[in-house]
């Protein structure tokens, strides 16, 4: 599986607010989570033996969220672009992405930017998003004409979560210094199941 947090991390979080997802709560139970017949499932017997009543009811929380997105992403993908594991699955605009995001060797040399690619990345927790750079340019004004115009752009995100993902891209591209007209590269990042709040974290230039 792609690390999490791939290095070198170039920024972390955007939303200082509340984390309601982070780090230590994946690794705590990245090992209970499988996906199986493209649904996340835990793994009772996985489970920590000091597991809280309070963490299981975040846990399946954050799990039937991500459940539902999922089957929102699948219900619009070409079949023939995904890759999966036994705890993740990748959708991306062809194969040989999804496949290399999937084993892990996306992440280029960053002495030189690239354009990247678009894809999505979906675990338990949530997602690892990376866009291209082209896509990027075109997000502030897509903005500004509407979530049509920005649904057309982001055409790899399913259409509830489009205005939330254009304000996460944008908040990427503020935490690597750029703005969207001139933006140098593509960019992934960590976010949640539903881009809920824009709550992004790890993020890097592809």
């Amino acid at each position: 599986m792609a690390d999490t947090n791939s290095s070198p991390t170039v920024q972390q979080t955007s939303d200082s607010s509340a984390n309601t997802i982070n780090q230590s709560f994946i690794n705590r139970f990245n090992d209970s989570i499988k996906l199986v017949n493209d649904q996340f499932v835990i793994v009772q017997s996985q489970l920590p033996k000091d597991t809280t009543q309070d963490e299981l009811v975040k846990l399946n929380q954050i799990i039937a969220q991500s459940n539902s997105d999922l089957q929102q992403q699948l219900s619009l993908a070409n079949k023939n672009n995904i890759a999966e594991s036994d705890n993740s699955i990748v959708i991306a605009d062809n194969l040989q992405t999804a496949e290399s995001e999937m084993q892990g060797t996306t992440i280029q040399t960053r002495a030189i930017f690239h354009e990247g690619s678009n894809y999505v990345h979906t675990y338990w927790w949530g997602k690892r998003v990376g866009v291209s750079r082209t896509t990027i340019r075109k997000v502030g004004s897509a903005t500004a004409g509407g979530v049509g115009a920005l649904a057309g752009v982001l055409y790899f995100i399913p259409a509830p979560q489009v205005k939330a993902a254009g304000a996460a891209i944008q908040a990427a591209a503020g935490i690597l210094g750029f703005g969207l007209a001139h933006f140098p590269g593509g960019v992934v990042f960590n976010t949640t199941p539903n881009y809920l709040g824009s709550q992004i974290w790890a993020v890097q230039f592809q």
